[in-house]
């Protein structure tokens, strides 16, 4: 029932109840690792200090589940190649997500209020509409990388740089959304935009989904739109 402190190298956790129960709580220092070994840590609470979210150098990696509150003391950096689920809340600063793997964020995370990068890989948002945060805070998608929405209407406001923002199964953008660069709308399922587009760049729309465009903004600011795939619908 202790706190368990990773101060410095990798503690690898092999077995979901490598903390024992979830009353002690883990906490990472700058420069320390957590790395999950494909567990379910269930509702551990874990707080990351990582003091710099721009070295490249992440403070959880791995594969796994972590179910309990995830507090951001300093802004951090999380993730490599595995595929990483967070679905507590979010809480504190900024987290930048790296690595080449996939985050997925499905916890109500309506106390978070920082800013979401995603430099690296693929950040699913899914179970909540608040799993990105609130509004406070924005979301940042970097050259090449993906944001992908499964099922949620968000009202995150969202920066696209020359990067993909896809749709699974219905999701819905409430927010703004910022073209930072030339950028692709994606997915399978139903992608609605029903918040304002701003950005002098061109949108595409690929995959076999449905793109609709519910507020004119996002037709009126883009300086062109191609239909590579699927269904493009201006629902306005």
């Amino acid at each position: 029932t202790g706190a368990t402190n990773i101060t410095l190298g990798t503690l690898i956790a092999a077995n979901d109840a490598a903390f024992g129960t979830s009353a002690g709580g883990v906490s990472i220092t700058a420069g320390a690792v957590l790395q999950l070994n494909s567990v379910n840590l269930g509702t551990e609470a874990i707080t990351v200090n990582d003091n710099d979210n721009t070295n490249n150098v992440a403070a959880i990696v791995g594969s796994g589940t972590i179910g309990g509150a995830v507090s951001i003391a300093s802004a951090s950096e999380i993730g490599d190649g595995g595929n990483l689920v967070i679905s507590g809340p979010l809480t504190g600063a900024a987290l930048t997500k790296i690595g080449t793997g996939n985050l997925t964020l499905s916890g109500n995370s309506s106390g978070y209020n920082s800013v979401i990068t995603i430099n690296n890989g693929k950040l699913i948002a899914t179970g909540s509409a608040n799993a990105l945060g609130t509004t406070t805070g924005n979301t940042i998608v970097a050259s090449g990388k993906i944001l992908e929405l499964d099922g949620i209407t968000t009202a995150e406001n969202i920066t696209l740089n020359t990067a993909t923002l896809t749709g699974t199964n219905t999701a819905q953008t409430t927010g703004a959304i910022t073209l930072g660069g030339n950028s692709t709308f994606n997915g399978a399922g139903t992608l609605q935009l029903n918040g304002t587009m701003s950005g002098a760049f061109t949108i595409a729309k690929s995959g076999t989904g449905t793109l609709q465009l519910l507020n004119v903004d996002a037709v009126n600011n883009a300086t062109g739109i191609t239909v590579n795939d699927g269904i493009f619908d201006m629902g306005f």
